[in-house]
């Protein structure tokens, strides 16, 4: 050590000073759980984004379908109304959760292989959030998109009919993707997490940025499915009314006023 000293053409002294100082703490840096779960909830965001409105547009389009070939007057004159439009959305339900469980798991799968952080943190927790929401969200959406669908017969009509229907699912999405980039939710956002138009977005944004707790969730979800079975109730009357009329696409006012007679 001294010959080092000499070699770098310190004088003793100086030697003596470098050789008693303290050593310099050094701390190492560790990962943050926080970037894994903000990527989570931007990839489960445009997942269940897509996949709602995808299913939902394949309802919309199938109602209209049927009626326009006539083929629904057959199938009623067989099964009650709710009972076709009940098997219609419950079979494209379970081709959306069939898909989206493959999806999540392959990615559970090649992340543990590869030793992706995206199993460790909060990370699986919000993915078996997004998971659900995309069950309870395509439940409360489908009956909207089917009722929205009888009251079509042209495909010009459901063009129509899609973007109005698609509001709040566009507005639920850009919002939570806002707030997953800021990492701060607002007292508006938090509202909308408890309707159940925006819920299935908004709630699992909180899950990530761990600013909800458990009984919060589960008011909000039991909201959901209140307000799920409201909506089918709803959607079956409006489907009922103006499945079989044709000549012209049928007017929300015109099956409420009926209801009124």
């Amino acid at each position: 050590m001294l010959k080092t000293y000499q070699a770098a053409g310190l004088t003793p002294t100086q030697a003596t000073e470098v050789s008693q100082a303290k050593p310099v703490p050094v701390q190492t840096l560790e990962p943050s759980s926080k970037g894994t779960t903000q990527t989570t909830s931007v990839i489960g965001l445009v997942l269940l984004f897509t996949m709602l409105t995808q299913y939902n547009t394949w309802i919309l389009i199938g109602v209209m379908q049927e009626k326009s070939s006539r083929v629904v007057e057959v199938l009623l004159a067989t099964v009650r109304p709710i009972q076709l439009l009940g098997g219609k959305v419950l079979g494209i339900g379970l081709v959306a959760l069939a898909q989206a469980t493959l999806i999540v798991s392959f990615a559970l799968i090649v992340g543990a292989a590869v030793g992706s952080d995206l199993l460790h943190g909060s990370a699986p927790l919000v993915l078996v959030s997004q998971l659900l929401w995309l069950v309870l969200g395509y439940a409360f959406y489908c009956w909207v998109y089917a009722a929205g669908g009888s009251t079509a017969e042209r495909q010009d009509q459901v063009q129509t009919l899609a973007l109005p229907l698609s509001i709040p699912i566009l507005l639920g999405y850009i919002f939570s993707i806002t707030v997953v980039s800021s990492g701060h939710a607002d007292l508006f956002y938090k509202i909308l997490a408890y309707l159940p138009p925006t819920a299935p977005f908004c709630m699992p944004v909180l899950v990530g940025l761990n600013q909800v707790t458990w009984w919060q969730f589960l008011a909000s979800v039991l909201i959901t499915i209140a307000g799920t079975f409201g909506m089918a109730i709803f959607a079956a009357r409006i489907y009922r009314r103006a499945v079989l009329r044709t000549g012209g696409r049928v007017r929300m006012r015109e099956l409420i006023a009926r209801r009124a007679h």
